[in-house]
């Protein structure tokens, strides 16, 4: 029970943050945000869930993966502490697709002008600064949140 609790409550809490609030913690302490990357304005739920959809599937995979070799008796105490239990094809496939969307993510980020790394483009968002928005709100002009966009 706790496996599935640790594997889902990052992505509750960065798609409801993100939903929500345009930021997770990390992102208010860093100052910046998560725009819709045509209106400038909030995401939607949609939108937060597209943002984490790849490393949702990967996760729900593992997981799955996990309960399976629990269920059949794959995962045993025993099996564990001898390092056969997921020492298997799929699981080492699975756990190689965090890894492979990393790089896509950098070398999407790198290559465009307003730093979208590929979940940004997945979900129609862009990242950018937040004291840019305080900025010209204080200032009284309409903020312009693409103005210096951040892909993070």
């Amino acid at each position: 029970m706790l496996v599935i609790v640790e594997n889902l409550a990052w992505l509750i809490y960065t798609v409801v943050m993100h939903a929500r609030y345009g930021q997770t913690f990390g992102k208010m302490v860093t100052k910046v945000r998560v725009v819709d990357f045509r209106t400038e304005g909030k995401i939607s739920f949609r939108q937060a869930w597209l943002r984490e959809g790849i490393p949702m599937a990967v996760s729900v995979g593992l997981l799955g993966y996990e309960v399976f070799a629990i269920l059949t008796g794959r995962a045993t105490p025993t099996a564990i502490a001898n390092g056969g239990s997921l020492n298997t094809k799929p699981f080492w496939l699975l756990s190689a697709i965090p890894g492979f969307w990393f790089v896509a993510e950098v070398l999407t980020m790198l290559t465009n002008d307003k730093r979208r790394a590929l979940h940004d483009f997945l979900a129609g968002t862009v990242v950018i600064r937040a004291s840019n928005e305080e900025g010209a709100a204080q200032r009284g002009a309409a903020p312009n949140p693409v103005l210096q966009p951040r892909g993070l």
